[in-house]
C-alpha cells in the first residue's frame, strides 16, 4: 500500500487526529496488529519492564526503497517503531512521534487504519476539534506524503558483510557527505575500562553491549550504549557502531547527543558477525552515501508556426550535462529553485520553480542544444539569491557547477563566452561615478547575487586621491568621482546574518581611469553611455569542500587562489606577490600558508588543520596581493569555511 494521507487545509494551526472505528487484530494472546501512517504493518506484543516483541511488514513505496526500521523507548512509557525514511520529519517536528508510538496507538485503539491528518482554521478548542473530526465521512483526497524523505545511507559493506544499519537520518547526511572507508575497531562491551590501550582516533568503534540488570534491562543497555559512543566521540572516534548482545536482539541509534560522529546500529546477527570479523584481522566499512534524488531534466521544444502532431523524442545526445552540487552552510537549509528558457520571442518563456532542500548534489540534463535558447537560474539559499544565465553549444556537453560552495565573498562577475544577459557593470567607472563591488559571488564566477542585496549589509568608502568621496544610491551603490585619472582606494566592510562569511573586510588601492568608449563584453552601464571596470586586484578562491563547506580537520590542506584584474582588462601590471594567512580561533591569532604561482593569475596555499577540538570549528583566511605599479588588495574572510 502506498503510504497516504487525505487532507483537508485551511489557514491556522490547530490539528486533530482522526481515525474511523479502529479493529484490534490479534494474533496471539496479546500481539496487536498496527498500521502506521507509512502503511507498514506493525505486530506487537507488549513485555513487561522491557522491550516489546515487534514484527515489522513493509509498505511498499513509491520509488522501490528499502527501509529500515528503528525502535527505541518513545515519550510517557512509549515505544517507537520509526521507519528511516520518517525520522527527518519526526525530528523537525512536520509529524508528531506519537504517529509512531506503537503502545499509545494500541491504547487509543489506533490499530488498524492509516489516521487522516486534518488542518482547521483559527485556534478551535479541543472539544471543537473531536466533534469536527468526529463528523468526517470517508477520506477522498488521497496524496502521497511529501515529507517522508529518502534514506540518507546507500549502502554499508565490511569485506562480504553487507550492514543493514539503522541511524539518524540528519546526522548522517551531516556526517557521510562522501564515499568513507573506516578502520573497525572492537572495544568488546563498550565501557570505559574497554576503551583503555585501544587506538580509535579516525576508526569505527564497535561495541556489543549486553543487557542490564534491574527492572528494565533494556533501557540500561541502551544508556550505555549511548555511553560507549560518547566515549568514542571524546577519543576522535569517527563513530560508533553499537549492538545489543542478546540473542535476537534488535538495532538501536547510539548517540553520543553531539551531532559530531556517527552512530550505527546493528542487530545482535550483524554485529557478532561483524565482531567474528574483525577477531579475524583488519575490517574497513565502506559507507556510501544516498545521493536521494533522480536526474533533474529541464527540456524545450519549439515548433515554430505550427502545433506538433506527435510528442518529441529526447535524445541524450542533445542534452548537456550538469553535475550539480548545491552547498549550504547547516544541514536540511531551506531554498528555492527558479529557472526560464527563451528565445527571445514573447509568448515563449517557459519557468519552473520549486522548493529545494540543501545541501544536494544531483544530475541536470538542459536542452535541446540550442544557440538561440537563453536558459536563467535563481537558486536562493538562506534568502540570499544567486542567478546565472547560458547559451549552451555541443561544446558543453557535460559540465560540473558548484552552488554556495565557500566562501562567499564581494565579487564582479567572470561571464563566460556568448553570455546572453546584461550585467550591471561593478568595480566600474560609469559616467561620472565610480560602481564599488556592489555584488557577492560563489567559488562559481557565473554566479552573482542581486545589487546591493538586503541579505548584504555594506558600507563601502572611497578616496580619490587624499578625498573622501560619500556614497549614494543603490542597486547599485555609487560614487560622484571627480574626472580624469586618480590613484583609488576602495574600502568596504560586509556582514551577513550567514554562519560561513558573517564578516568581509575588503581594502583596494588601484590606478583608475575614465572609460573611453564601449562597454565590456556582457555588461551594461549604470549611469553613462560608456563604462570600464577597473584594474584593481580580484580574488576568487577554489577550496575542495565537501557539501557542508567542511575540510578535514587535524590534516594538511591545499587549496587555489586567483588573484589578478577582470577579465575584460587587456592590459594590467602583473601580480607580484600573494601571501595567505589563516586563522583557527576567529581572528584571533593569525599563522602563515605556504604559497606558490601556479599559473597565470593562480596561486596555491598550503596549510596545516589542527585538530578540530583545538580550534573554533571554523577557519578565517586573509589574503593579501600586490601587483608591480603599486596596486594591492587586502581581504579578511572571517569563517571563511567550517571543519569536521
Amino acid at each position: 500500500t502506498t503510504p497516504v494521507a487525505a487532507t483537508q487545509v485551511t489557514t491556522g494551526s490547530a490539528t486533530q487526529l482522526a481515525t474511523g472505528s479502529a479493529t484490534q487484530v490479534t494474533t496471539g494472546p496479546a500481539t496487536v496488529s498496527i498500521t502506521l501512517i507509512t502503511g507498514d504493518v506493525v505486530a506487537y506484543t507488549p513485555v513487561e519492564n522491557g522491550v516489546p516483541a515487534i514484527s515489522i511488514e513493509q509498505a511498499p513505496r513509491p520509488d522501490g526503497a528499502q527501509i529500515t526500521f528503528a525502535t527505541l523507548p518513545g515519550r510517557d512509557g512509549g515505544w517507537l517503531v520509526l521507519p528511516s525514511d520518517a525520522a527527518t520529519p519526526v525530528a523537525s517536528g512536520v509529524l508528531d512521534e506519537k504517529l509512531f508510538d506503537v503502545v499509545t496507538l494500541a491504547r487509543e485503539g489506533r490499530t488498524d487504519r492509516i489516521p487522516l491528518l486534518v488542518t482547521y482554521g483559527g485556534e478551535p478548542a479541543a472539544a471543537t476539534l473531536s466533534q469536527a473530526a468526529g463528523a468526517l465521512t470517508a477520506a477522498e483526497n488521497v496524496r502521497p506524503l511529501p515529507s517522508i524523505d529518502p534514506a540518507a545511507l546507500a549502502s554499508a559493506t565490511a569485506g562480504r558483510l553487507r550492514l543493514d544499519p539503522v541511524y539518524d537520518v540528519d546526522g548522517m547526511r551531516e556526517n557521510l557527505t562522501e564515499v568513507r572507508t573506516l578502520p573497525v575497531v572492537s572495544v568488546g562491551q563498550g565501557r570505559e575500562e574497554d576503551f583503555a590501550g585501544v587506538d580509535v582516533a579516525g576508526k569505527l568503534v564497535l561495541a556489543g553491549v549486553p543487557l542490564g540488570g534491574g527492572e528494565a534491562p533494556y533501557r540500561s543497555a541502551a544508556g550505555q550504549m549511548d555511553q560507549a559512543a560518547r566515549l568514542a566521540s571524546d577519543r576522535g572516534a569517527a563513530g560508533l557502531v553499537g549492538y545489543l548482545d542478546v540473542d535476537g536482539g534488535r538495532a538501536r541509534v547510539p548517540s553520543d547527543f553531539s551531532g559530531r560522529s556517527l552512530g550505527l546500529g546493528l542487530s545482535a546477527e550483524q554485529g557478532r558477525a561483524l565482531r567474528a570479523a574483525v577477531d579475524k584481522g583488519p575490517v574497513s566499512m565502506c559507507l556510501e552515501p544516498d545521493g536521494g534524488t533522480d536526474p533533474v531534466y529541464r527540456l524545450r521544444y519549439d515548433d515554430r508556426g505550427r502545433i506538433p502532431t506527435k510528442a518529441h523524442r529526447v535524445d541524450p545526445e542533445d542534452l548537456v550535462r550538469i553535475d550539480a552540487q548545491y552547498h549550504a552552510d547547516q544541514p536540511n537549509t531551506a531554498g528555492r529553485e527558479y529557472g526560464w528558457s527563451t528565445t527571445g520571442e514573447e509568448p515563449g518563456k517557459i519557468t519552473y520553480g520549486q522548493p529545494l532542500t540543501m545541501p544536494l548534489a544531483r544530475t541536470e540534463y538542459f536542452g535541446p542544444v540550442d544557440d538561440k535558447v537563453t536558459w536563467g537560474r535563481e537558486i536562493t539559499n538562506q534568502s540570499l539569491r544567486m542567478h546565472s544565465t547560458d547559451r549552451f553549444t555541443r561544446s558543453d556537453r557535460r559540465q560540473g557547477e558548484d552552488w554556495f560552495k565557500a566562501p562567499l565573498a564581494p565579487g564582479a562577475a567572470e561571464l563566460p563566452e556568448r553570455y546572453p544577459e546584461g550585467l550591471p557593470c561593478v568595480l566600474c567607472r560609469d559616467g561620472d561615478r565610480f560602481v564599488p563591488l556592489d555584488r557577492w559571488s560563489d567559488s562559481d564566477p557565473r554566479h552573482y547575487t542581486d545589487l546591493s542585496t538586503a541579505e548584504v549589509k555594506s558600507a563601502p568608502r572611497l578616496f580619490a586621491g587624499d578625498q573622501e568621496v560619500p556614497v549614494q544610491g543603490r542597486a547599485p551603490r555609487s560614487f560622484t568621482v571627480p574626472d580624469g585619472s586618480a590613484d583609488y582606494r576602495l574600502e568596504s566592510v560586509d556582514t551577513t546574518k550567514r554562519t560561513l562569511s558573517p564578516e568581509v573586510t575588503t581594502s583596494s588601492r588601484f590606478a583608475s581611469a575614465p572609460p573611453s568608449s564601449g562597454t565590456p563584453d556582457g555588461h551594461t552601464c549604470s549611469y553613462g553611455s560608456s563604462c570600464a571596470v577597473q584594474p584593481a586586484i580580484l580574488l576568487t578562491y577554489d577550496l575542495p569542500l565537501d557539501l557542508l563547506n567542511r575540510a578535514p580537520a587535524g590534516r594538511p590542506y591545499t587549496f587555489e587562489i586567483g588573484a589578478g584584474p577582470h577579465s575584460s582588462i587587456r592590459k594590467a601590471p602583473d601580480v607580484r606577490r600573494v601571501k595567505v594567512e589563516y586563522s583557527v580561533d576567529d581572528g584571533a591569532t593569525w599563522r602563515t600558508a605556504l604559497t606558490v604561482k601556479r599559473g597565470k593569475d593562480r596561486y596555491q596555499s598550503l596549510l596545516a588543520h589542527p585538530p578540530l577540538n583545538a580550534t573554533s570549528g571554523f577557519v578565517s583566511l586573509r589574503v593579501t596581493a600586490s601587483d608591480q605599479a603599486g596596486g594591492a588588495v587586502t581581504q579578511t574572510i572571517k569563517r571563511a569555511y567550517a571543519l569536521k
